[in-house]
């Protein structure tokens, strides 16, 4: 099985989609699904590009590569250093930045949405 397959596969299943549910949401065959998750058929860029769009991964991820998403995983200011933020076309201080992480995690605290 192609990494691609298995991946397709994972993450459908995580999604708790069938082959059929899937190619339905993307608008494909559902013969084209089911030769990609069986190997039998490798997808064209395009239709990479619509599945890693759809399942909010990096398409590299669906290539076989071990990075699921290219998220930033955000604790403070310093996890953006490589990023300057704007808003209102004005840069955002590491205590701006900060200050907003905080006032996410209190909000989610909560609506006792955060894990714990």
């Amino acid at each position: 099985m192609s990494n691609i397959a298995a991946r397709l596969i994972q993450l459908r299943e995580e999604k708790g989609l069938s082959s059929e549910e899937l190619a339905n949401e993307l608008h494909f065959a559902k013969t084209i699904i089911w030769s990609y998750e069986l190997g039998k058929k490798e997808p064209i860029q395009s239709h990479v590009n619509k599945i890693a769009d759809y399942f909010g991964v990096d398409v590299n991820y669906l290539l076989g590569e071990e990075t699921k998403s290219s998220g930033i995983s955000l604790q403070h200011a310093n996890d953006l250093k490589d990023y300057d933020l704007y808003v209102d076309d004005i840069k955002l201080s590491d205590e701006e930045i900060d200050e907003a992480i905080a006032y996410i995690k209190a909000r989610r605290l909560m609506k006792g949405n955060m894990a714990i």
